[in-house]
């Protein structure tokens, strides 16, 4: 099943203020999601490669540029399997270490 990325976005934008903000599962939520400074990535691909790659790029970016200091990198497809997304970020994990 295939959703646009503006339906998409709409959902995540109502998650973080209802469920992370309301109730202040994040302590730095708040001040960013009240300043409108969350950036929203949403990566298509369903490769794990390509993903790992998204999110490396958007950790490069944030670091190079004044791009949002809070990023939501949204995987609609390719990781229904929570193993699978744990999988994706003990990979990003080991490669931020390095």
């Amino acid at each position: 099943m295939t959703v646009d990325h503006e339906t998409i976005l709409t959902q995540c934008r109502y998650w973080v203020e209802h469920v992370i903000v309301q109730w202040s599962i994040c302590p730095f939520a708040k001040a960013v999601w009240q300043s409108d400074e969350i950036g929203y990535e949403i990566i298509d691909s369903t490769d794990l490669e390509d993903q790992v790659l998204a999110v490396m790029g958007q950790v490069q970016r944030m670091k190079e540029s004044d791009s949002p200091d809070t990023t939501l990198i949204i995987f609609p497809q390719g990781r229904e399997d929570f193993d699978d997304y744990l999988n994706l970020l003990d990979i990003c994990n080991e490669l931020l270490d390095q």
